[in-house]
């Protein structure tokens, strides 16, 4: 901080104290976040002071601090108190957080102590962004030439220094967590919902960060980093990720999520992922438990937003085999007026998909219905909007391709060629029922997020799911 805007804030305090009706004191500071841009319009600053002594019971609030589109940081605040109000066995804290609407985007995730025990009375405190939940549009089971769930590794290149050293799992269920490295740095966190993108024959993680991360699927199922446009990057460089068996992080790591408790039990929610995860009776839990059970006007196993530093690990579970649990290494608070805030979720997806560009999982032919064989590629169609246009077909052995016309209503599918590996039976009658159903088809439909495809008569030949979208 300069010292020009030093002097600034020391002459807002001391306004501020001169102002302060008699008896009263003071508490100042600044509040900060790690990226110092400005907040989005209508962004609202909370500081509150507050005494924090029962750490299994809700902080009584003494003191409140609003801003509203405060702009960029760092953010100035005094907060006016009676003495006569603090008891000097007590502990006292400085909490912020930032709100838009009903989201919180921000919340300091340190206990900033103030007043008492010798503590300042004057702190200067850091929010972190808070994580809201991606969009989950377009759930997926598989995605052409990745086999998961797998883990993917690689040193990326930087500018300067030694690189980012990557640890991405991946999950058929379209979840991701992504751990990165800068030289010998500690380790950044990333969790979100990941999608495939057809026509670049890549995959787009959407997590906590504000830009996506494209990723090429490469020949053999390794990821290639791809420019923030989504455009390949040309360099000899080693952008790629190897994939390899799933190894998923077990690191601590700040999770924000629904706590519920309930029948002796608690679930947490994680935002990001929407995933959700037994708590694991250990570390930090018991605080948890204690501080959820002590609300009032609350309905018994209601979802509370809660702030933590935990991991997830295999541990036993109550019936069946190991599952991953939350371990809640340190816990932080309960937000009694926010829940994980959704930039999509299923009740957003699009009421239709589009034809082209779109992953279309074949559920039936002919009236027969289509399962993944084991070890193999699901059933799909893709028709691409390139130039010319063209699609490629699969049951799970060879590959169909060729183009294809569209007329309104009308699609016909043009002379395709196809491989000629040498398929199991089951497979190849799959494979034959296929190349009729696409020669007859004259008509198409959707609706929602169901292909079907007709021949001259009005007969069902086909019929796909649409499972992630352009």
């Amino acid at each position: 901080m300069s010292l020009a805007f030093r002097t600034i804030l020391i002459l807002v305090f001391a306004g501020a104290t001169v102002a302060a009706a008699a008896g009263e004191a003071l508490v100042t500071g600044t509040a900060t976040h790690s990226d110092r841009t400005a907040l989005p319009s209508g962004a609202v600053l909370q500081v509150t002071l507050e005494d924090v002594s029962l750490a299994d019971a809700p902080a009584v609030v003494i003191a409140t601090h609003t801003e509203e589109n405060p702009g960029a940081p760092p953010y100035a605040f005094s907060l006016a108190y009676d003495p006569a109000e603090i008891d000097a066995r007590h502990t006292y804290s400085v909490r912020a957080r930032v709100t838009l609407g009903a989201r919180l985007l921000m919340a300091t995730d340190t206990h900033a102590p103030v007043i008492t025990r010798d503590a300042p009375m004057q702190v200067d405190v850091t929010l972190r962004p808070v994580a809201s939940r991606a969009n989950r549009a377009g759930q997926v089971q598989t995605a052409p030439g990745l086999t998961l769930p797998a883990t993917f590794t690689g040193t990326v290149p930087m500018a300067s220094g030694p690189g980012v050293r990557w640890h991405l799992d991946l999950w058929p269920d379209q979840v991701y967590h992504l751990r990165q490295i800068y030289g010998d740095g500690d380790g950044a966190y990333d969790r979100g919902r990941w999608r495939a993108d057809p026509a670049r024959d890549a995959i787009v993680l959407r997590g906590g960060r504000e830009a996506p991360v494209l990723l090429e699927i490469l020949e053999g199922g390794d990821l290639r980093l791809m420019s923030h446009k989504g455009d390949p990057i040309e360099s000899d460089l080693p952008y790629n990720l190897t994939a390899g068996p799933l190894t998923p992080v077990e690191d601590v790591q700040f999770l924000t999520g629904m706590l519920r408790y309930l029948a002796d039990a608690a679930v947490f929610a994680e935002c990001l992922t929407g995933r959700s995860y037994p708590v694991a009776v250990e570390g930090a839990y018991t605080e948890a438990e204690r501080a959820y059970l002590r609300l009032e006007d609350r309905e018994p196993g209601a979802p509370v937003l809660t702030l933590l530093y935990g991991r997830l690990a295999m541990r036993p579970a109550m019936e069946g085999a190991d599952r991953t649990h939350l371990v809640i290494d340190s816990f932080l608070r309960l937000e009694l007026e926010f829940a994980c805030a959704s930039s999509g979720g299923h009740d957003d997806l699009q009421a239709t998909a589009e034809l082209t560009n779109t992953y279309w999982k074949i559920v039936e032919i002919f009236g027969n219905t289509m399962l993944p064989v084991k070890n193999r590629r699901e059933p799909h169609v893709i028709l691409r909007t390139s130039e010319p246009a063209t699609f490629n077909a699969t049951v799970g052995c060879n590959m169909i391709r060729g183009g294809y016309e569209i007329e309104s209503d009308r699609l016909s599918f043009g002379d395709a060629a196809m491989t000629r590996m040498a398929c199991p039976p089951a497979l190849d009658a799959m494979e034959r029922a296929l190349s009729q159903a696409l020669a007859q088809t004259v008509r198409w439909r959707l609706h929602g997020d169901m292909l079907d495809l007709f021949d001259e008569g009005g007969e069902h030949v086909l019929k796909a799911k649409a499972v992630y979208f352009q």
